[in-house]
């Protein structure tokens, strides 16, 4: 039905499965994503995948949404359907308005995001961090592209990683982005803080407007033994996104409880209105199951 489409047009006017395609939302790693129009009238998000159904990547990405079929959370990004048309797999998904990374390169300046702004949003990730957790399921490529928005909610997206971690203590791995991985994917050791700690870098990232390791040197060692740059926190705040550091991590919504947050000065600050609705790395994939 694509057939002879380039990469980065999208289809006006095509019909698949019922669905009409309107316009072009992004293009990432492993796929491609429109806006489309349903029968019943309301508008979805389609992902396409860059290659043929068997390819190995395509399978990963059917195997990450296989493990969250079943889960039904309000700050999970819902899956509607999948099917493969003429030898590519799609995904049809519940829209939002934008990504957190949208949002930070609209902040004025490169500043960062108002913490203000972020915890009502920052409240609803860790939730949804929590509940896939209690589930046994860990996302393992948690950052600012990967939660979306709408309105006042936000939404864990992107389960192309996800698994089970009784698959994940089978073997070892190494694999996400590297910039937002913990010390213990590095080291092949996966449990659920390595999310508690990509939700912290994320955090720093939105905030303070780079990431908290972001200096010259290899990722790796940065991550494995130095201290994060916080500098652009008030000493309250940057206690609690300390948790999100190894030997300090209780659970995923720690990081963003409003209580914790309350004394910052940041916070004190008359109220700055909320919204109505950077540095990007690439994703590493090592022994990937």
């Amino acid at each position: 039905m694509f057939r002879g489409i380039g990469a980065d047009q999208h289809p006006v006017a095509t019909l698949v499965r019922g669905l009409q395609f309107h316009r072009p939302l992004g293009r990432g790693a492993f796929g491609s994503v429109w806006k489309a129009r349903a029968q019943d009238g309301s508008f979805v998000a389609v992902k396409r995948m860059h290659w043929p159904f068997d390819h190995r990547n395509t399978q990963k990405e059917l195997a990450g949404l296989k493990t969250i079929e079943q889960l039904d959370h309000p700050n999970i990004l819902k899956v509607r359907e999948c099917w493969v048309n003429d030898g590519l797999l799609y995904v049809a998904s519940e829209l939002a308005d934008e990504s957190f990374q949208d949002w930070l390169d609209q902040a004025e300046g490169g500043a960062g995001i108002s913490l203000r702004c972020l915890i009502p949003y920052l409240h609803g990730v860790a939730s949804g961090l929590d509940y896939l957790h209690a589930h046994g399921v860990v996302h393992r490529d948690i950052k600012e592209g990967n939660i979306l928005k709408r309105d006042t909610r936000a939404f864990i997206s992107d389960f192309g990683l996800a698994r089970l971690m009784t698959q994940l203590q089978e073997r070892g791995t190494v694999c996400g982005t590297p910039a937002y991985m913990s010390p213990e994917v590095w080291a092949g050791k996966l449990d659920n803080a390595c999310d508690q700690y990509s939700l912290a870098c994320t955090i720093v990232r939105l905030v303070a407007g780079h990431l908290p390791f972001h200096g010259e040197g290899a990722l790796c060692l940065q991550h494995c033994r130095d201290v994060p740059d916080l500098s652009s926190f008030s000493m309250p705040v940057a206690t609690v996104l300390l948790r999100g550091w190894p030997r300090s991590r209780p659970t995923a919504s720690r990081p963003a409880r409003r209580s914790s947050l309350r004394s910052s000065p940041r916070l004190n600050a008359p109220p700055s209105s909320r919204p109505s609705s950077a540095t990007r790395t690439g994703r590493v994939h090592g022994n990937r199951p």
